[in-house]
């Protein structure tokens, strides 16, 4: 019984975008520190949009947030986004902000996968993804995608992938 409330509580502070101590321990490095050299990163399901996950394997709370994003478990396993995909972040109502908050979204990799920001101005999170995938300052500065990530979503390695959707980059969005 204490399983079952520990999960509950863990969905429902997903659900209401506040961190559990689940998600303040998924994201472990297992490699050096340095930031030329690529990490190996492990990223929580929230860190990585719950991209390329079906439908019937989310969580009950994860489905509500993504039903009340508009997805119905056909567009979200057939990755057709809906309308809201064209509404800036803050456009959003207050049911779909939420939504895109619990299924990991901020306001910059909703808006712009982080293009806007300066290489020193991404957090520590989003830029460990950044050189994960291949990307250096000067590579970030000139918008200049590493030659691993020239590739479709589909020919991308899963690594790459999950670093891309921690940029707020997903299947919907990438080709």
């Amino acid at each position: 019984m204490v399983f079952l409330e520990q999960v509950i509580d863990m969905c429902c502070a997903n659900y209401a975008g506040e961190k559990t101590d689940q998600d303040k321990n998924d994201v472990n490095e297992t490699s050096q520190s340095s930031e030329t050299q690529p990490k190996q990163l492990k990223y929580s399901n929230k860190d990585i949009k719950f991209d390329g996950i079906k439908y019937a394997k989310l969580l009950p709370t994860i489905r509500v947030a993504v039903k009340d994003l508009g997805f119905t478990e056909d567009s979200w396993n057939n990755g057709d986004w809906p309308a809201c995909e064209n509404k800036w972040f803050e456009d959003l109502t207050q049911e779909e902000r939420r939504a895109a908050e619990t299924l990991g979204w901020t306001k910059e990799a909703w808006d712009s996968q982080f293009k806007q920001h300066d290489w020193r101005e991404l957090p520590e999170n989003i830029r460990r993804a950044a050189v994960a995938a291949g990307y250096t300052e000067e590579k970030w500065k000139h918008n200049e995608r590493p030659k691993n990530l020239d590739k479709s979503w589909n020919e991308l390695e899963e690594e790459d992938k999950q670093h891309m959707n921690v940029l707020g980059y997903t299947r919907w969005d990438w080709d």
